[in-house]
Order: C-alpha cells, then sequence, then structure tokens
C-alpha cells in the first residue's frame, strides 16, 4: 500500500541527501580553490608592486635628465674639481640651480630630497634634506660616494636604489651630470622620494594591491585598495619578528604566503632592492581570504549580484513538479483507494450489501474490509447464535480441474460410451394404491451396466461444512452397476423447490456391492447440501421455470467477478461456463429460500485463503 508515494518518500529523501552532500562538497572545493587563488594572487600582487617601482624609478630618472644637464648645476660642480675645499659660489650656484629644477619636474615625480654632488662624492648642494636630518645637512664633510648607486653614477651610469635613513625609507635615483663627452663626469644628482602614506596609497591604486611598507620591524608606510580595511594592514607587523625563522625569506628575498591573525588574512612579504636589502626593508601584500565557514554561508554571504544569477523559473518549476508529483502518487494510491472503501461503506450502511466486497476495495485497504467483515459476522453470530460463514468455490460449484471431464459439470459426449452420472440422494418412499408396499417399476428399462473400463475415476468429493450458510459440493454418486427401481416419489411432480439432501431407507436399499451413499451430514449441514439430480427429474421438480428477475439479472455480473477473482488468485477456469455457474446458484438459492424463507439470495465473490469464494446470504427485505 502506499508503494509509489514512499517510493517518492524516499526519492526526496535521497535528494535532499545528495544535494546537502553536495553543498558540504562545494563548500571544501570552494574552499581549498579560494586558498589557491588567494595564494596566486598575492605571488603576482609583491611582482607587480615590484615591477612598478621600477617603472616609477625609471620615470624619475628621466625627469632628472633636466638637472643633469642644467647650465648652473654643471658649472658649479665643475667649479668644485681639484678643489680641496668646496668653494661657496659652487654651494650657493647648485643650491639654486636645484630649486629651480626642482619646480620643473612634473609634480608625480618630483623628489623630496635631492643632492648635487661633485666629482669626490661630496655633497654640494640639497634640497629639502636639512628637514630631515639636519645635523648631516650642516656637516662640511656630508659625502654619498661610498653608496654603490651615486658612486656608479660619478662613473657615468643611472642607478636606483633604496634607502633606509632614520627609520624611513627612501627611493634613490642617481644620474650623472655631464660637461664634456672627453672627461669623466664632472659630479650627479641624486633625488630621493619618501615612501610615505601617498606614496604607498598612489601605488596601491597603481597595483590594485594592499601594500604595507615595513623597516627595521615596523610599518612604515601603507595603502589599501577600495573596500579593503586598511586597519587590517597592522598584522603585519605582528607577523615581522617572525621572518626570521622562513628559509625562503632568508634565501629568496620573498616569503611563501602567511598567514595573519586568525587566518583570515593572507599575506607575502618582499624585500626591497638595494641597500635596504640587507637592512631587512621592504613590503607586504595582503588579501582577504575569502571562505565559507559553513554551508549555508552560500546563502548567507550571496550578495544582490549573486541572487540575480539565479534563474527563479527553473526553481519554481522543479518545485511545482515535485509538489504536483507528490499530489498527484497520494492521489493514486492513498484518495483513491479511500473512496473506494468509502463508497462500499456507504452501500454497506445503506443495507445494498451485508458484507464488503472484497474485489471492489482496493488491495492494500482489503485488510480492513476483511476485519470489518468479521466483526460484522461476529456480532450477528452473538444475535443470532447461528455462525455467519462463507462458503468457497468447492462448496458451491466442486472442484473444477483444468480438464473437467469427470468433474461435476462433465457431460456426455461421442468419445465416451457413458458419462458419471450424477444422483441425489433419495427421500423416503411414498406407497401409492397402485403400488403397495414399494415404488413403482420404471418406465424406462434399466441401463446397461457401466464397467470399470468406460466408468473412469470419480470426481472428487469435499467434506460438508457446519456454517448453515456455506453451500456445500454437490454430493456425487455413482450410479450402481443395476438401478432396479425409480422411488415413486421422483416420479410425480414435486410442488416448490423441494431439494433432498439425505439418503433415507428404501424399500429395496441398493447393494452395498452395486451404490455410493453420501457421507453422513449433521443437522446444520443439511440446510445448504445440494445434490445434483438429472435435469428430467429437477424439471418435474422445481416445476415452471422461474422468470428472470432482479436477483438472477445480478447472476452474469457475480460470474464475472468470480471468473475474474479466480484468475487473479491464479485458479484454473477452463470448463467453466455460466450455464454451470447459473444452475448452481439456482439450486443453492431454492435451498436457502425454502429453509429461511427469505425473498431472494445474494451472491458475492471474495478471496478466502488465496482462492475465490462465493458468499450466499438471505436477504428477508
Amino acid at each position: 500500500m502506499m508503494l509509489l508515494s514512499r517510493f517518492w518518500y524516499a526519492i526526496l529523501a535521497i535528494l535532499a541527501g545528495v544535494a546537502v552532500y553536495a553543498v558540504f562538497l562545494a563548500v571544501g572545493q570552494y574552499n581549498r580553490r579560494s586558498l589557491v587563488a588567494t595564494n596566486d594572487v598575492l605571488a603576482a600582487d609583491s611582482q607587480v608592486v615590484k615591477w612598478a617601482l621600477q617603472i616609477d624609478a625609471r620615470r624619475r630618472l628621466d625627469a632628472m635628465l633636466i638637472a643633469s644637464v642644467d647650465k648652473g648645476i654643471q658649472d658649479s660642480l665643475v667649479g668644485c674639481i681639484d678643489k680641496e675645499k668646496i668653494p661657496q659660489k659652487s654651494k650657493d650656484d647648485a643650491k639654486k640651480a636645484l630649486t629651480a629644477v626642482n619646480d620643473k619636474i612634473p609634480p608625480a615625480y618630483k623628489s623630496d630630497v635631492m643632492f648635487a654632488v661633485d666629482r669626490d662624492g661630496r655633497v654640494v648642494a640639497q634640497l629639502g634634506f636639512d628637514r630631515q636630518l639636519a645635523p648631516l645637512a650642516t656637516a662640511d664633510d656630508f659625502e654619498l660616494g661610498g653608496y654603490p648607486a651615486v658612486f656608479d653614477a660619478l662613473h657615468g651610469y643611472l642607478r636606483d636604489d633604496t634607502w633606509v635613513w632614520g627609520g624611513a625609507v627612501y627611493r634613490v635615483v642617481a644620474r650623472p651630470v655631464e660637461y664634456d663627452v672627453s672627461q669623466p663626469p664632472a659630479g650627479a644628482v641624486i633625488g630621493l622620494k619618501l615612501v610615505d602614506k601617498k606614496f604607498a596609497q598612489d601605488l596601491s591604486t597603481l597595483t590594485r594591491a594592499n601594500i604595507a611598507f615595513f623597516a627595521a620591524g615596523t610599518r612604515v608606510a601603507s595603502g589599501a585598495g577600495e573596500g579593503f580595511d586598511e586597519g587590517s594592514l597592522d598584522q603585519v607587523t605582528g607577523e615581522l619578528g617572525k621572518l626570521d625563522q622562513d628559509q625562503t625569506w632568508k634565501d629568496k628575498g620573498r616569503s611563501d604566503v602567511r598567514s595573519l591573525g586568525d587566518g583570515s588574512y593572507g599575506a607575502v612579504f618582499t624585500k626591497l632592492d638595494g641597500e635596504a636589502y640587507d637592512l631587512g626593508a621592504g613590503f607586504a601584500v595582503v588579501r582577504l581570504r575569502v571562505s565559507l565557514p559553513q554551508a549555508s554561508a552560500f546563502i548567507t554571504q550571496a550578495d544582490d549580484k549573486d541572487k540575480a544569477s539565479v534563474s527563479l523559473p527553473v526553481i519554481v518549476g522543479i518545485i511545482l513538479v515535485g509538489i504536483l508529483l507528490g499530489i498527484g502518487l497520494s492521489f493514486l494510491e492513498h484518495d483513491m483507494p479511500m473512496r473506494k472503501l468509502a463508497k462500499e461503506a456507504a452501500r454497506l450502511r445503506k443495507g445494498e450489501i451485508d458484507l464488503f466486497q472484497l474485489q471492489a476495495v482496493s488491495r492494500g485497504y482489503r485488510s480492513i474490509a476483511e476485519d470489518i467483515n468479521g466483526g460484522i459476522e461476529r456480532v450477528a453470530e452473538k444475535g443470532t447464535g447461528a455462525p455467519r460463514k462463507t462458503a468457497d468455490l468447492e462448496s458451491i460449484l466442486g472442484p473444477v480441474p483444468a480438464q473437467p471431464a469427470m468433474s461435476a459439470f462433465a457431460f456426455p459426449d461421442s468419445s465416451a460410451s457413458e458419462a458419471p452420472v450424477m444422483m441425489p440422494a433419495v427421500p423416503p418412499a411414498r406407497t401409492s394404491p397402485s403400488h403397495p408396499g414399494g415404488p413403482p417399476p420404471p418406465n424406462n428399462p434399466p441401463p446397461a451396466p457401466r464397467t470399470q473400463s468406460n466408468a473412469g475415476p470419480p470426481p472428487p468429493r469435499n467434506s460438508p461444512v457446519s456454517d448453515p450458510h456455506h453451500v456445500s459440493a454437490p454430493a456425487i454418486v455413482e450410479q450402481p452397476a443395476t438401478i432396479q427401481q425409480v422411488p415413486a416419489a421422483l416420479q410425480q411432480p414435486l410442488t416448490g423447490p423441494t431439494l433432498v439432501n439425505k439418503i433415507p431407507s428404501s424399500p429395496e436399499p441398493m447393494k452395498p456391492a452395486t451404490a455410493l451413499a453420501a457421507p453422513p451430514m449433521n443437522e446444520e449441514d443439511e440446510s445448504t447440501m445440494v445434490a445434483q439430480i438429472p435435469r428430467e427429474i429437477l424439471a418435474q421438480a422445481t416445476g415452471p421455470q422461474r422468470t428472470v428477475d432482479k436477483e438472477t439479472a445480478e447472476w452474469p455480473h457475480v460470474f464475472e467477478e468470480f471468473v475474474k477473482t479466480k484468475k487473479q488468485c491464479n485458479e484454473p477456469v477452463e470448463g467453466l461456463t455460466f450455464e454451470k455457474f447459473s444452475l448452481t446458484l439456482k439450486k443453492n438459492r431454492d435451498a436457502l429460500v425454502q429453509k429461511h424463507g427469505c425473498k431472494r439470495v445474494k451472491f458475492t465473490v471474495y478471496v478466502k485463503d488465496g482462492r475465490a469464494s462465493l458468499k450466499a446470504t438471505p436477504v428477508k427485505d
């Protein structure tokens, strides 16, 4: 019962389990791929920032070309050649020239500090440095020739570098100042750009990376992209003390991806090229690791764009199809069978039927109908004192083999000399004036005796049932070898459907060797046990055939239901015809009408012990 609906529930449960399993797998895969993607992006950010610093240095070198060819700077540096002490005039002219040149450089590439150094590396003039390190700026022996970038520039090379002065980081460019192509450079001009908040933010905007510059174990400047919390860059400082334990950082100048804080952020640390490399100065690029802590985060962390990408018609369609399938299966397996059961219950309440017709009830509810029928019968037993038991197919029709040549419904054919005869039990003989003391002789001569070769085996015979409504199988009596007389009572027409089922004593009893009597029966069996008699005698006993009424009009339907039920129970139906079926129903109807004084008898089909059976119910209204 409800097999399809249960399958549907199982399918829904499986689909739900698969969906949840898929979501958990998706969360794990997403987090893993997100981690890999974040690491790749951080490595790319680190490389992009290095390239951006190099490009910025090249552009600043190009901007310093104005200073290297400026006439005032060239003359002031030439005046210092071979001088033990830098002339004051050269200092003043160089200072003025540096100020004028810096004003001509585009604002994006102006230097915060500028130096003009002579051929020996001594500082002739400077611009902006006195605000940073005033003691060094006023010293007479202040020189920069010892820095690799300045040394290379004094020998005619363009160089860029990174210096750490006073805890601050500077990007440095150095360009030689040449006045005669046949002579070594007269000196060099050096520009320094302070790595501060503005520099870091401009670089972050250009590279779309979140950058934090650090030196001496401290973050000195930082810049964050749009939508990124710059305060989270403070976590970089806490990781700086751990870099010395990173072997990759020591060997390659760049760390692997490192987790910051609780692991929500990843960072890659990179050393700055130049003088700052050995001082541990560098920059860190930071990214937020996007991960899903749980499966529900697919919904809670989705934004409007994510939700807009979902096809709502498809989702609604899937939901509707699932609902309709569930309702359809429930209607097919629950509502329809329940309506059939309710319909039969209504018929039972109106009195159209005495018991549930099991073939009209769906298979899933037949056990309920059987229980109700059993309860009705038990109530009837308590009220009348007589059990209301049912008759099965064997009781009404007798055994019906696959080929019923020898069954209760067999008829003689041309191939056999004599078919078995179904003899009824004979009532006590009535005397008549013409034949005192015994029945009259038969009108016809007795038939030839039947031998073993043509008689065939006797048909099977069922034992009687104690149920007054249980219709027993016809008693089969093999015709004796010699029939001496037919009782006079059977030669005279009988009034009414007189059906006798007991073998009384006879003035001339049959010889035991030639006659087989029906087995003894109790009192209850006498009410419904019917013996089959020849058609000629039956016609005389029953009188004119009754016209077809409402009762017999139902018999074709009962026959169809009986055949259908037998097929459902995998019982043979070969040789079972409506003529045989209706004849047996008529016999049992007449017997029950005579016994109970009812107006009609209602026959219904049901299944008992896996076999098709018939129930005969007297109806008095």
